[in-house]
């Protein structure tokens, strides 16, 4: 058996939300003595872990779990880093985007999802480089129903956290070859996840091959160039400026519903595009100010969330009994309830096969424990 891991405990803190001060405080310890295990400079006592796993509700062997290994298919952590941005965010980020990878690495991928993003002539416009993905994904210039699923369909992976606290929609990377998005579902509406996918879409085919240093001296250029992608991916510009056939903001409501992209964002686009000219672009901006439509555009809650699905299905598909089950979870030893969010399944949707994380007061394995 694995040897006591001081760096898991450090991950499951960060997504519990607790600093080194208030885990010590529940631990009845000093944070000196957490930090110790967090570092592996010493190995919890028995009881001590106990006390670990009711607070952060983890399971035994997670604590003894070895970290990824990083190959060279890796790409940086495409996180926007403002001003207010804390590194406890981007640890968590950082953390949330590991867990997905190894919840892939418990299941078998068959080869048809595996990644279809081509190379891209470096020399052309991101507005081509948009175009030339549409062209290779055969998917012209129409609108795109379900953008969820055509980036599952095409090898990307689609988490989900909840967090209010992250102060950002999503973010993504690549790790060891497997593309990953991670979308914040407790921020904004449909239309934003949805822009938010594309825009994630847009880091990892335009900067996948840059390091962890380029992509953070360069964040915000980048962002723009995320932004820019996603603007044209969703709305390519010959089809979308036959759609406008009229200016009043009206017309713009029943646009949204085709294209899947806010009032505001179409607007922007028209001017960019040489749709509709400055001034009155100016103009509808602000009738919309006027109202109200700056917070809430019409739609806003009726269009529905796209899900992510792919996940889902290899999951049902793989796990069906609890010989099964017991395989896949011995592998991840994730808590069940960050599974299932991560991978947007129904919540108990595990219970047929298991019953609860069992917290061992006396575990026969402890005394195997070593700092590695």
């Amino acid at each position: 058996m694995a040897g006591f891991n001081g760096n898991r405990l450090r991950e499951m803190r960060i997504v519990r939300r607790m600093t080194l001060e208030q885990l010590a405080q529940a631990l009845g310890m000093t944070k000196q003595a957490v930090s110790k295990y967090e570092h592996n400079q010493s190995i919890p006592a028995a009881e001590t872990i106990d006390k670990i796993q009711s607070i952060l509700g983890i399971p035994f062997k997670y604590l003894c779990k070895e970290d990824i290994a990083l190959t060279e298919g890796c790409s940086a952590l495409f996180f926007r880093a403002m001003s207010s941005t804390t590194k406890g965010n981007i640890d968590y980020a950082d953390i949330k985007s590991r867990w997905g990878y190894e919840i892939l690495s418990s299941i078998e991928i068959s080869h048809s999802k595996l990644l279809n993003l081509p190379p891209i002539d470096a020399n052309l416009s991101i507005p081509e480089k948009a175009l030339e993905l549409r062209k290779h994904w055969g998917i012209g210039l129409l609108p795109i129903r379900n953008l969820t699923e055509l980036l599952e369909h095409n090898g990307i992976f689609v988490f989900v956290v909840d967090d209010t606290d992250l102060k950002t929609d999503a973010y993504s990377r690549i790790i060891n070859g497997y593309p990953i998005i991670v979308l914040n579902k407790s921020k904004g509406t449909a239309v934003r996840w949805r822009f938010s996918l594309a825009h994630e879409l847009g880091h990892l085919l335009l900067h996948r091959s840059l390091s962890e240093t380029d992509f953070n001296l360069r964040n915000n250029e980048l962002e723009d160039e995320a932004n820019l992608f996603a603007e044209y991916f969703l709305m390519p510009a010959d089809g979308f400026k036959k759609s406008v056939i009229a200016t009043k903001l009206e017309h713009f409501i029943t646009l949204k519903k085709e294209w899947g992209v806010s009032v505001a964002a179409m607007l922007y686009h028209c001017n960019r595009i040489g749709v509709i000219d400055s001034r009155k672009i100016r103009s509808l901006q602000i009738q919309m100010s006027k109202l109200g439509w700056k917070k809430k555009e019409p739609l806003d809650n009726e269009l529905v969330f796209e899900q992510p699905k792919l996940l889902e299905n290899i999951i049902s598909e793989q796990i069906s009994d609890h010989n099964s089950f017991d395989i896949f979870y011995d592998t991840v030893q994730l808590p069940i309830g960050e599974i299932e969010g991560l991978c947007s399944l129904q919540e108990g949707f595990f219970s047929t096969y298991y019953s609860g994380e069992t917290v061992v007061t006396e575990n026969p394995m402890y005394e195997q424990l070593s700092l590695f």
